[in-house]
């Protein structure tokens, strides 16, 4: 798909996105909502206008108030945040130059928890996606009987002390992953990456494979076909493709791994890698 392509599909979203907001504000009830921490939970308070500081305390059985309050301040900061993204998207060089843009996706992290706990977003926070997403239940390739190797992460067997280490170093950053998960490619081909990682800003997979044999004349022949396959399906390098190799006299470089992935995820090196060798 074509970057123009992309950017038509996102403001038509965007402009949908205000229409809908519009019409719920248009149902809105008067008023702003505050709201304080209490206790173990928060209490919530009905205000006439920016001028009233304090507000008419709304009680637990007219919860449906605050939520319906709270609601109408994030629908309200949605709306805001499409137009501006909208406006931003005609001049794309602008979008990308500026790194104080807020999308309508991060709205939901940026309220206070008080309103956080009373408003329904429009996709599921970040924390509950994360744990959603590693409830997956699948099937992993077996380990042949002859193999007596018995490397672990957390209870997961894995197949050599790389991979023990990339999932390690995955852990370090925060970064979700789920082991040789299956990943069904074009071609009606199913592979296992050895990890499916998550990258929770973008709701999207990408996958790490460590190809360590890479001296094996066979094994290279596979993993060449491997790497094919990805790229029939769209999955390219540096995307949602992240690979590593390593042969018999030339093993992981963990730094090079670590590098790799902070350029990936955008995350701030952290040097985590030092620790492991």
């Amino acid at each position: 798909m074509s970057m123009e392509s992309l950017i038509k599909d996102r403001v038509m979203y965007l402009e949908k996105l205000c229409k809908e907001k519009e019409k719920a504000l248009d149902h809105a009830p008067d008023g702003i909502l505050r709201g304080v921490r209490h206790r173990k939970g928060f209490q919530y308070f009905r205000k006439n206008d920016g001028y009233d500081k304090s507000g008419t305390y709304i009680k637990a059985g007219n919860m449906e108030l605050a939520e319906k309050l709270g609601q109408k301040d994030y629908d309200r900061r949605v709306r805001k945040a499409a137009q501006n993204e909208i406006s931003i998207w005609k001049k794309p060089c602008e979008f990308f130059a500026d790194s104080k843009i807020i999308t309508v996706e991060e709205i939901y992290d940026s309220l206070p928890l008080w309103e956080q706990a009373v408003v329904h977003p429009i996709r599921k926070p970040a924390d509950q996606f994360v744990k959603e997403w590693k409830k997956q239940t699948y099937h992993g390739l077996p380990f042949h009987q002859d193999d007596t190797s018995a490397y672990f992460y957390k209870g997961i067997r894995m197949r050599s002390m790389s991979e023990v280490m990339i999932a390690t170093l995955l852990d370090a950053y925060d970064i979700p992953f789920l082991y040789e998960k299956p990943l069904k490619l074009n071609k009606n081909v199913t592979i296992h990456p050895d990890f499916s990682t998550l990258d929770v800003k973008k709701r999207i997979e990408v996958y790490w494979e460590h190809m360590g044999m890479m001296d094996n004349p066979k094994y290279y022949h596979d993993a060449v076909q491997k790497i094919s396959s990805y790229m029939y399906s769209d999955l390219y390098l540096g995307d949602r493709l992240i690979i590593t190799q390593a042969t018999s006299y030339a093993p992981l470089d963990m730094r090079e791994a670590e590098n790799l992935l902070c350029w990936r995820y955008e995350k701030k090196n952290i040097h985590f890698a030092g620790k492991l060798v």
